[in-house]
């Protein structure tokens, strides 16, 4: 048993190629530290330990050349894959985005096209006033010139009457420009409604001041605006502000309102300041109606002749709250007939107004050129009284 571990040391040192004086090139001593390892390991043998070893060379190499076989494998299966989902998603990506991109242009074009409308349909408007100014200003410098033709040759101050003219009508085109811009920033329906309602509430007050005239557009169930007459008689007003023609729900909603919320209105104005209003009015300027006891004035385009449909349509309104009554067809037909007469009255009363102010203009400066000859004749008439009575 003493010659043990000696037996042991020597096979151990063969066995696992302890360092020797000469060694081949293929030659490498190695030291296992046993004490790293299981108990079951450190009792093996020389020849054992070697065994392990070359078992684990076996097993390292065939996994080696296992993961580099697979490896080479899965790489072409996945570079197959890769490329056929690539293919799919780049496609799927093109598509999205051609569609976004058709997507934009769409609403791009449905936005130009409502934006251009409303500011083509403004700038008309601005256009048309603008050459109602300058159509004014004209017939104005023209009768003024007309006028005073025979003492505009005696009279030197004439002669800057024209330049004062030509200055003015210059100011006023460039508030006219003014207005121009203004309106083409406005192009919202919201607030084109409110302009709209805006306007009627002004027009109804200058031509009725002794009647008390509300905007109401803020108030829940109460129209746009509010007109109540001397004799306490009131009458709600829709204003609509559109371009295509009030819709037959928006005219029942507006019946419904002033019969369920107006119980002691007698009668109702419908105004369409640009368009018309479906199935109502359809051959003539207006339409009037009765149901439940109440008047309906229907009013399409009410702006198309300035402010006189508004206008006759508040009178109109006055005057129908004193009947009970549906007004026969030859009433109807009357009224159609007053209102063209009250038109052209209006139109007489505005020319003459026109050429009254005008000569009115003229008179005033004529007398204030005149004044300087009166001077000079009265400074004449001194200084001969001088020359014949006191030299």
């Amino acid at each position: 048993m003493a010659d043990e571990p000696s037996t042991k040391k020597q096979k151990t040192e063969q066995g696992m190629g302890l360092p020797k004086e000469e060694k081949g090139a293929n030659e490498r001593s190695i030291t296992l530290h046993l004490s790293k390892y299981p108990e079951s390991i450190r009792s093996f043998t020389d020849e054992e330990l070697e065994k392990v070893f070359e078992i684990g060379v076996l097993v390292r190499e065939s996994l080696q050349m296992t993961v580099s076989s697979n490896q080479k494998h899965l790489e072409q299966v996945l570079a197959s894959e890769l490329d056929v989902q690539m293919k799919q998603v780049q496609a799927t990506v093109a598509s999205i985005k051609e569609q976004v991109n058709q997507k934009v242009l769409d609403i791009e074009r449905n936005v130009s096209k409502s934006v251009s409308d409303n500011i083509l349909d403004m700038t008309k408007v601005v256009n048309k006033f603008k050459q109602d100014v300058n159509g004014e200003l004209t017939n104005l410098k023209t009768d003024l010139v007309t006028n005073v033709s025979g003492v505009a040759d005696k009279v030197p101050p004439l002669d800057s009457l024209n330049t004062k003219i030509n200055d003015s009508k210059t100011d006023i085109i460039e508030e006219v420009r003014k207005i121009d811009i203004s309106v083409q920033a406005l192009g919202k329906p919201k607030t084109k409604g409110s302009m709209g309602e805006r306007l009627v509430l002004t027009i109804i007050k200058e031509a009725f001041p002794n009647f008390t005239v509300e905007h109401t557009a803020t108030f829940g169930n109460s129209g746009d605006v509010l007109v109540t007459t001397p004799e306490e008689e009131k009458f709600p007003v829709e204003v609509k502000n559109l371009k295509s023609p009030v819709a037959k729900k928006e005219i029942a909603k507006f019946e419904k309102l002033v019969v369920d919320h107006f119980p002691e209105a007698k009668v109702g104005i419908m105004l369409s300041l640009e368009s018309g209003i479906a199935r109502r009015s359809l051959r003539g300027k207006f339409e009037i109606s009765l149901d439940r006891n109440k008047y309906f004035i229907y009013v399409p385009n009410a702006l198309e002749e300035g402010n006189l449909k508004v206008i006759w349509s508040v009178m109109l309104a006055r005057e129908l709250a004193q009947l009970n009554a549906e007004l026969k067809e030859n009433q109807t037909s009357k009224l159609s007939t007053l209102y063209e007469r009250f038109k052209n009255n209006i139109e007489n009363a505005k020319k003459s107004r026109r050429n009254l102010e005008s000569l009115e203009a003229t008179v005033k400066n004529l007398k204030e050129s005149m004044e300087p000859i009166l001077k000079i004749v009265e400074q004449s008439e001194t200084d001969i009284y001088k020359i014949l009575h006191l030299s």
